[in-house]
């Protein structure tokens, strides 16, 4: 296989091709939609996405075919004769026994749904490809695990095998998994210090190479060029552009902060364009920033590259008044994270809170760390909240990150915010804009 595949980019609005130099091909596709891309196929003149509520079909010109709701949550798809395939969690993502995994079938030209079966995928599945006459479908993994699975079905879905991947661990499993060219594609996100990208492994799983780079939302092959996915940039001519500082180090996410795209009417997009570095200098599980002078320059370095906002991603950075044992060492008091967001202010910065209750990123909530674990567990996460929101006070928006969490805590996490008088923005209520360099197009819920 040529290596120019680890170059190619698809975006949800557009499909783009990095060939030989100088050249480049896109196909632009029409609509925006509720949730977030999970995956392209195509086939002939057919190109299938997946969004976390919906499926759509265009053809090569991007122009919408075919279309159809689906429930959440939508995630890898494949084309296999007349039939669509695609992996749907209903529970949640990379737990031990929370999965609730389907495979939906849909026909592949009207999207009109055939029939369901359920699959024994505890941590979730989410991407799946076949090869002759067998599926593979892959999913979630728990932060224990060094191994990812990829589970072997028959026709009618009756497991088959369950292949250990020897990949080590990969930040939430496997995304998708697509077979190309006598080989297997798998996409995986990436951390701090696991970084996102492809595993290539042989048709017998034995070989297997890692590479960098994207395919988190899988591989089409069209016209014999491979293609895979970014979010296109909307072209607003009003925007604001934010950036996201994780206060703690004792989070798995990137050391950089990243550039967004704040939009007036209540749309951001979050784009991974590694813009400003984050000055670390501390030990694990340490606050990044000091208080006093280097915050005041830091806002000022934001200003002077364009920035007018900034999610300020808390996690145990802070010590909050009702759970003060779970900060970090150093973290940052009331009056401190107070004075912090004023000088903010000052500098003509919108400071909007930022938590992410996701697995693994939750972690540091100790015991506690799964917000559906346990009522209990639910109304401490809605406590930091208050705590936040009073630290915070005037800020328009509180954005969450809520990806696989079951929607009866989803709504309880939202309630939190919104009975406070905020607008909610949570990932898994995101809305898809055209955007650029991998951007996620979200909705403020007011």
């Amino acid at each position: 296989m040529k290596m120019n595949i680890f170059i190619a980019c698809v975006v949800i609005g557009v499909l783009v091709h990095a060939g030989t130099a100088g050249t480049s091909t896109e196909i632009k596709s029409e609509g925006s939609y509720e949730g977030r891309l999970q995956r392209t196929d195509a086939r002939g003149t057919n190109i299938w996405r997946s969004f976390t509520k919906k499926i759509v079909r265009t053809d090569l010109s991007g122009r919408i075919l075919a279309s159809c709701d689906a429930p959440s949550h939508q995630g890898d798809l494949c084309v296999k004769g007349d039939t669509l395939y695609v992996a749907v969690n209903r529970g949640r993502f990379n737990t031990e026994t929370n999965g609730n995994s389907f495979v939906y079938s849909f026909d592949a030209m009207t999207l009109e749904q055939k029939k369901v079966w359920p699959l024994d995928m505890p941590m979730g599945a989410g991407g799946m490809t076949w090869k002759d006459d067998r599926f593979y479908v892959v999913g979630g993994l728990t932060p224990t695990r060094r191994c990812n699975y990829v589970h072997e079905y028959d026709g009618d879905f009756n497991l088959v095998k369950r292949h250990v991947l020897n990949s080590g661990y990969t930040v939430l499993g496997i995304q998708t998994a697509t077979f190309m060219d006598g080989e297997f594609l798998f996409g995986i996100y990436g951390g701090k210090g696991n970084p996102g990208g492809i595993l290539r492994c042989s048709a017998d799983f034995k070989n297997i190479r890692r590479y960098t780079g994207g395919g988190s939302v899988g591989f089409a092959k069209i016209n014999g060029r491979i293609y895979t996915g970014i979010t296109p940039s909307v072209n607003a001519k009003k925007r604001r552009w934010t950036g996201t500082l994780n206060l703690s180090d004792n989070l798995l996410g990137d050391e950089n902060l990243f550039t967004n795209t704040w939009y007036e009417k209540g749309v951001f997009t979050d784009a991974p364009v590694n813009a400003v570095k984050v000055e670390i200098g501390t030990a694990k599980g340490e606050v990044n920033f000091r208080f006093g002078n280097s915050w005041r320059k830091r806002m000022k370095g934001l200003v002077a590259k364009g920035y007018n906002a900034f999610f300020m991603d808390i996690a145990d950075g802070f010590a909050y008044p009702s759970h003060p044992e779970l900060a970090a060492k150093g973290a940052w008091t009331q009056a401190q994270l107070m004075k912090a967001l004023e000088m903010a202010r000052e500098e003509g910065l919108e400071p909007i809170p930022y938590m992410d209750f996701t697995s693994p990123r939750n972690s540091w909530l100790g015991a506690k760390n799964l917000p559906s674990a346990s009522q209990e567990s639910l109304a401490l996460c809605c406590g930091l909240i208050g705590n936040l929101v009073k630290v915070f006070g005037h800020a328009r928006y509180f954005r969450i990150v809520t990806d696989g969490l079951p929607g009866d805590v989803v709504n309880a996490l939202n309630d939190a915010i919104i009975d406070r008088g905020y607008g909610s923005c949570p990932w898994s209520m995101s809305v898809y804009s055209t955007s650029e360099n991998g951007a996620t197009a979200t909705k403020l819920r007011e």
